[in-house]
């Protein structure tokens, strides 16, 4: 009888220990894998912001723009990141739009390779007003919608630029001319309104597609 107590006691010990070792595993901090689609995510005034393409309702939407004028062609690309209306998940006015701003040729150079070209640097500034129609006036605009449907954009005073860490042309011959890149960037987000508030933007990263129908 003894010894039969004896093995049960073992068995409550060695149970009770696996129970304990368990639980302390849970405590560790677990990686979260990026999503391989498109994303965006970051801290907007250190309130954390995430938007994966595909989940909860968040869809993408391309469109583009050119003109021709005294300077040169110009060329827009733009990209957003919002969520459709549905009754299976909490829904949000938020938006993140992501701009490739004035591609320009004043060189009649291949204007496709240009688009592509410039998603290929390692970096780029923010698209800025006081260097228009110029070469440097490229850049990337970043907008933010919050829940209330206030405007913010990057257009504005940056202490930093984006830094493209991957990119890939995805034009297919025949096909649509189209890009991907993966960025990071940091910057203030000032309200498009006349109120002169900001938003500070920290940890941005996206995986963003463009595409090119009028450049050419």
């Amino acid at each position: 009888m003894k010894k039969y107590k004896s093995v049960i006691a073992s068995i409550f010990s060695l149970v009770f220990f696996v129970s304990v070792f368990v639980a302390c595993e849970d405590d560790v901090d677990t990686p979260v894998k990026e999503p391989a689609s498109l994303f965006f995510s970051a801290k907007i005034d250190n309130a954390n912001k995430s938007f994966t393409i595909g989940n909860n309702g968040f869809l993408s939407r391309n469109i583009d723009t050119c003109y021709t004028d005294d300077v040169g062609d110009h060329f827009n690309t733009f990209v957003r990141f919002y969520q459709a209306q549905s009754g299976y998940y909490i829904s949000s006015a938020e938006i993140i739009e992501f701009s490739l701003m004035n591609v320009l040729d004043s060189t009649m150079l291949p204007k496709d390779s240009l688009f592509h070209g410039r998603l290929s640097e390692s970096q780029l500034p923010f698209y800025s007003l006081l260097t228009l129609d110029t070469a440097r006036a490229t850049g990337f605009q970043i907008r933010w919608r919050d829940n209330n449907k206030k405007w913010y954009s990057s257009t504005g005073l940056q202490a930093s630029s984006v830094t493209i860490d991957s990119t890939r042309d995805l034009t297919i011959d025949g096909g649509l001319s189209s890009h991907e890149v993966y960025i990071r960037f940091d910057c203030t987000l000032y309200a498009e309104d006349s109120t002169n508030s900001s938003l500070s933007l920290k940890d941005g990263k996206a995986r963003i597609y463009f595409f090119n129908t009028c450049f050419f």
